[in-house]
């Protein structure tokens, strides 16, 4: 008999297919000029297992090298990170368009993965400026 899927695989299924997630995700120009490592260091204490994301993640070439960095710090795919990342916006999209503030509680609740880091993923956009309002007034 075939297993049936438990919630982890199917979890991992849907974090494979970021472009399912509508893309409101801010430029990455604002990364250009920094150090590989500039998004880690927007985060404190952030021990997880490194992960090597180069070659051969198909999606790995989606993400400006300060991203790759990061996802593979948090032992994300460049997809789950994709995914992670799209979920955010859109909810911090969301929530402005329905008047109301962005927390790391809304981004650890829009991500679905481990609410560590999910908040380290909050820390690292919210310290390269990726909040700020007018980077989604197109959206709202």
């Amino acid at each position: 008999t075939v297993p049936k899927p438990t919630k982890e695989s199917k979890t991992k299924q849907e974090d494979d297919k970021f472009w399912t997630v509508e893309d409101l995700s801010p430029p990455t120009s604002n990364l250009d000029g920094h150090p590989v490592s500039y998004l880690v260091d927007c985060v404190e204490h952030l021990t997880c297992p490194r992960r090597d994301l180069k070659e051969p993640d198909p999606h790995t070439q989606l993400l400006h090298p300060a991203e790759a960095f990061l996802a593979g710090t948090l032992s994300f795919t460049a997809a789950k990170y994709l995914t992670q990342k799209r979920k955010i916006f859109l909810q911090l999209v969301e929530n402005k368009r329905q008047g109301k503030g962005f927390t790391k509680t809304h981004a650890q609740q829009a991500c679905g993965v481990d609410v560590n880091k999910a908040s380290k993923l909050f820390e690292a956009f919210k310290g390269v400026g990726w909040f700020d309002e007018k980077l989604f007034q197109a959206h709202l």
